[in-house]
């Protein structure tokens, strides 16, 4: 008891340098993308996150309520000290496209942090052997990245030949890591010189210089590259699709349109769950009718919203096509097995939740491990990808799983649901 009563007198007489509340600072940062603003690289909300941290809000919008586009946010006061804040940029669609992070020192006073995402590539472009734009005859050149074709800030894939005196364009923002680039030189509005395939490395806040040489060649069709989702997000296996028809230039409900290809294809096709085949240049809308069975053939998911992607002659373009559960009620189920690592584990007690496809949490008002069971099954799920959350008990410890998984429209999956320690 005597060793307590200086420390009290000691802290008392401190006051405010020894016991007072830890100090804490503001922090704003400001964000943007190889140079640029969210709307101009097409970032439509801005995600943070920032270590030992809870940021509310985390999400921003490109754009204010008066519709000016924003450039950064105030995050509040923090105990001084460093942090790692990311900036995540997303698009219309909330797929992420823009990752960076950085240091943010939070000193007294007010602190800004500026996150500026993404490197660049700057292609400087001979053809046929090492002639300029002026010599090949070249006005302008169309390319696309990683399957999605560029464009200028008016939406046109024509970039100029020739830009401040230089045979070259620079692109930007682009995360670290290879690229892939299709390039395409044009003479009078012809085709006439073209690359595939084209890979570059990028570094974070660098510019990689690029030289390339495109041989002659003219190319009629651009390439288009299908992927399949279902119900949200759900592969061929987790769907339980057999086959798929694509059509191209669909209504905007996702009816009409024509099959380019011209009979139904294999949902799984050398590991990819989707298609490629030649296009016409162009703006085309997709749809999908996804079947079950090589026999029967039973429709069970048909694209409602079919998105939209711009195709150039010459260069490839990637696309997402989901296709939703089809029916008046469509319903479906899962099995789940709980897996320990060590099979015949005998769990107890523990508690668990499903979060459907829209968000939704459901508490479950059983034990995960109620009289024993190993696993339980599901009925009358709404199909798509499902996330499992729950506890148990196993030799006095606790285990948890966090798993994602999926439920096709008129069938049932079997899961395992791994926990750990």
């Amino acid at each position: 008891m005597r060793t307590l009563v200086p420390a009290v007198v000691l802290c008392l007489a401190l006051g405010a340098s020894g016991c007072a509340d830890p100090v804490r600072a503001p922090l704003d940062v400001n964000w943007s993308f190889g140079g640029l603003d969210c709307d101009q690289v097409g970032v439509a909300t801005i995600h943070l996150q920032m270590n030992r941290e809870l940021l509310n809000p985390s999400d921003f919008s490109c754009f204010d309520s008066r519709g000016n586009v924003t450039t950064g946010a105030h995050l509040g006061n923090f105990l001084l000290g460093d942090y790692q804040l990311t900036v995540i940029g997303l698009d219309v669609s909330g797929t992420e496209i823009l990752r960076g992070t950085r240091t943010a020192h939070v000193a007294r006073g007010n602190n800004l942090v500026e996150v500026d995402i993404g490197g660049s590539v700057t292609l400087r472009w001979t053809f046929g052997g090492g002639l300029s734009c002026a010599q090949a005859g070249v006005s302008v050149v169309n390319l696309s990245v990683d399957g999605s074709v560029i464009t200028d800030a008016a939406g046109n894939p024509a970039i100029p030949c020739t830009q401040a005196g230089q045979d070259a364009a620079q692109i930007s923002p682009l995360l670290p890591g290879p690229h892939s680039f299709d390039l395409v030189g044009l003479v009078r509005g012809v085709p006439s010189f073209n690359a595939q395939g084209l890979s570059f490395n990028v570094q974070d806040l660098l510019d990689t210089n690029a030289p390339v040489d495109l041989p002659s060649g003219s190319p009629t069709a651009a390439t288009a590259d299908v992927f399949f989702s279902f119900a949200g997000g759900l592969t061929c296996d987790e769907a339980q699709v057999d086959q798929v028809q694509v059509f191209v230039d669909v209504n905007p409900d996702g009816s009409g349109g024509f099959d380019p290809i011209g009979h139904p294809v294999p949902c799984t096709s050398g590991g990819v769950d989707g298609v490629e085949f030649p296009i016409a240049g162009g703006t085309h809308t997709f749809a999908l009718d996804a079947l079950r069975g090589a026999v029967s053939q039973q429709l069970v998911y048909s694209t409602i919203r079919p998105p939209a992607a711009l195709f150039e002659v010459g260069l490839h373009t990637e696309i997402t096509v989901d296709a939703a559960s089809s029916g008046a009620s469509p319903r479906g189920g899962a099995n789940l097995t709980w897996d320990f690592g060590t099979p015949g584990v005998f769990c107890q007690g523990g508690s668990w939740s499903l979060t459907d496809p829209s968000g939704v949490v459901i508490p479950q008002p059983d034990a995960t491990c109620a009289g024993g069971r190993t696993g339980v099954s599901l009925v009358n799920l709404t199909p798509g990808l499902w996330t499992f959350n729950g506890t148990a008990n196993v030799s006095g410890l606790q285990y948890r799983s966090t798993t994602l998984f999926g439920v096709p429209n008129g069938a049932t999956n079997n899961f395992n649901i791994p926990f750990t320690r």
